[in-house]
C-alpha cells in the first residue's frame, strides 16, 4: 500500500513539474508579424541585411588577405592564411566552410551563406508593404534591399558563373521546388542582376555624403557602379546581347 502511495505521489509531482515547464511565459521572440509591424521595426531587419556586407566575405583585402596570394601573383604577409593551403596543395575536404575568415577558404561556404543572405532579402521584399508607416520610406527601403540582393548575387556570379536565381523566399520545410533545379546561364544571371540594379537605382538618391546618418546607404551611383563593373568584364557576346536587348543598362553604366 505504501508503495502505491509513493508511486502516486511521484507521478503527481512529475505531472506538476511538466505543467510548470510547459507553461511558457510571454516571450519577446521576433516573428514575421512583429518584424514588419511598423516601418521602424522593418528598418531593423534592413539593417541586419546591410550587416551581411561587413566582413571578409566581401572585403578581400581585409587583414592583408587577397586572392592573388592564392595564385602565383602574391605571397601572404603572415601565416596561417587560407591562401597557403591553395598555393601548396594542402586544401582538403576537411577544411572549414567560412566566408573568408582568417584561415578559411572563402569559396567553400560562400554559396550556402549567400543564399541565406538572399533569403533574408526576399523575406523583406515580400513583407515590407504590410508595415505601418510612411509609404515613401517603404519605397526607399525596398530599393535598398533590392540593391543588396543584387549585390549578393553579383558576388556569387563572380565566383561561380551562372547561378540559381531565386526572387522569392523558399519554405524551409519544403525544398521540392529546388530539387534538381538547374542554374541559370551566365548571361541570364548577369542580365537579371543588371535589371535589378537598374530598377533599384530609380528609387535611390544619387549621393548621401551630406547626410551623416545615411553614410554607407545604397545609392543610384552604387547601382550603376556595380553594373559598370559587370559590363566591362563581360565577354563580347554578352555585351552584344545587352546592347541589342537592353541598351539602357549599357548606357546607364557609362553616364
Amino acid at each position: 500500500m505504501k508503495k502505491k502511495n509513493y508511486l502516486l505521489l511521484g507521478l503527481t509531482m512529475l505531472l506538476c513539474s511538466c505543467q510548470d515547464y510547459l507553461d511558457k511565459p510571454a516571450s519577446n521572440d521576433m516573428d514575421i508579424d512583429k518584424a514588419f509591424a511598423t516601418v521602424i521595426e522593418a528598418k531593423k531587419v534592413m539593417n541586419d541585411i546591410y550587416s551581411e556586407m561587413y566582413g571578409n566575405a566581401y572585403n578581400v583585402t581585409a587583414r592583408g588577405v587577397i586572392y592573388d596570394c592564392a595564385a602565383d601573383d602574391g605571397i601572404g604577409g603572415y601565416a596561417p592564411l587560407w591562401t597557403d593551403k591553395v598555393q601548396f596543395g594542402m586544401w582538403t575536404p576537411d577544411d572549414g566552410g567560412g566566408d573568408g575568415e582568417e584561415g578559411s577558404i572563402p569559396t567553400i561556404g560562400f554559396w550556402k551563406n549567400t543564399y541565406a543572405r538572399v533569403r533574408k532579402a526576399n523575406l523583406f521584399l515580400e513583407n515590407i508593404d504590410r508595415a505601418q508607416g510612411s509609404e515613401e520610406d517603404k519605397v526607399l527601403m525596398k530599393a535598398q534591399v533590392r540593391f543588396l540582393r543584387a549585390f549578393f548575387y553579383e558576388e556569387l556570379i563572380r565566383r561561380f558563373g551562372g547561378v540559381i536565381i531565386l526572387d522569392h523566399s523558399v519554405d524551409p520545410n519544403n525544398y521540392t521546388e529546388l530539387t534538381n533545379q538547374p542554374r541559370n546561364t551566365f548571361e541570364e544571371s548577369v542580365e537579371w542582376v543588371c535589371n535589378e540594379l537598374e530598377t533599384a537605382a530609380r528609387d535611390l538618391p544619387s549621393n548621401v555624403a551630406a547626410t551623416p546618418n545615411k553614410v554607407g546607404m545604397a545609392t543610384s551611383a552604387a547601382c550603376y557602379a556595380c553594373i559598370a563593373r559587370y559590363v566591362f568584364r563581360l565577354p563580347v557576346r554578352c555585351l552584344i546581347q545587352i546592347l541589342l536587348y537592353h541598351p539602357s543598362i549599357l548606357i546607364s553604366s557609362v553616364i
